[in-house]
């Protein structure tokens, strides 16, 4: 019994974000809190990636937000 619930909690949870767009759900990570123990380390690290492949983290961002708006990408939604 409390497999078959929580099966539908996570349909329902699954359906809710199948309609947002990956912006949305891009923002929403934006404004929640880091796991506990991250520490910020992954915006360390990611700078360093894009510093190493001459990238402005400015530019990456245009580049992904135009992306997501335009649904370019390998798994892009009907």
């Amino acid at each position: 019994v409390m497999e078959t619930c929580w099966e539908m909690v996570e349909a329902v949870d699954n359906e809710q974000r199948e309609r947002k767009t990956r912006l949305q759900i891009l923002e929403e990570a934006h404004e929640g809190e880091c796991v506990t123990g991250c520490d910020e380390q992954w915006k360390y690290l990611a700078l360093q990636t894009l510093e190493r492949n001459n990238c402005s983290a400015k530019e990456f961002g245009n580049v992904i937000k135009n992306a997501l708006t335009n649904r370019q990408g390998k798994r892009r939604r009907a």
